[in-house]
């Protein structure tokens, strides 16, 4: 799941990048995964909460927030929490059911390439 998407950074801001996530301090929460949905238009099928944790919004105010004073730049459109599941993807006739509860414990610090994501970190989350 993206919380902030920075598109492409210059490899010499990593290291603020890494800075700015170890100074964000959020809670651990439990996250129920139970819609899911197709974007016509981006041809994904997607699963989300019905419902978002007040924790995982606070995490993301909070990267958005320390991202902004740095002088990063973030999209304008609204953030909508979903987990891609298929890209691609020709219109399902029927979407599966879901009811997963996630444990996050931790956020980490993607970068995507051509078909592959690497971690550059990981920071854990204040236990609950």
């Amino acid at each position: 799941m993206t919380l902030v998407f920075l598109g492409d950074v210059e490899r010499e801001r990593t290291a603020q990048l890494e800075r700015i996530a170890r100074s964000v301090v959020s809670s651990a929460f439990t996250m129920r995964i139970d819609k899911t949905g197709y974007w016509p238009r981006q041809k994904i099928v997607w699963a989300a909460p019905q419902s978002v944790p007040a924790s995982l919004t606070m995490l993301v105010s909070a990267l958005e927030g320390a991202l902004r004073v740095a002088g990063f730049n973030l999209e304008d459109r609204a953030w909508r929490p979903h987990i891609s599941l298929l890209r691609e993807a020709r219109r399902p006739e029927t979407l599966p059911e879901m009811a997963l509860q996630w444990q996050v414990r931790e956020f980490v610090l993607v970068e995507s390439a051509v078909g592959a994501y690497r971690v550059i970190a990981r920071w854990n989350l204040a236990a609950i």
